[in-house]
């Protein structure tokens, strides 16, 4: 309930710059479905059962020079002594840095 010192009084008139919302929002006109049915094909050709290669005429590659259709690299066989780590002479050390402590991280700095 209102105070009992209330007195009612007629609202102020809105501002000339107010412009009122929507009392509800409008309708959508769009109506789901295809975007452009006349290009989407049948069904039955959107999806083929499983994938093809193209055929070697059709494929740009087969009209790369030097392009060879079958290929069966010739490999040579590896000599087989029973021990598959390679031995010390196969390794080089490289020298990374003087050491591990961080006092000397201060050198890679410009300079004054």
């Amino acid at each position: 309930p209102p105070s009992p010192d209330y007195i009612p009084r007629p609202e102020a008139p809105p501002s000339p710059d107010y412009i009122p919302g929507p009392e509800a929002p409008p309708l959508p006109d769009y109506i789901l479905g295809p975007e452009y049915p006349e290009y989407l094909p049948p069904a039955d050709d959107m999806i083929p059962a499983e994938e093809q290669p193209l055929p070697a005429a059709v494929s740009p590659t087969a009209e790369s020079p030097g392009y060879i259709t079958e290929s069966e690299p010739e490999m040579e066989p590896e000599e087989n002594d029973g021990d598959d780590e390679k031995f010390e002479g196969d390794s080089i050390d490289y020298l990374t840095s003087e050491g591990d402590n961080d006092a000397n991280d201060d050198d890679d700095s410009p300079l004054p």
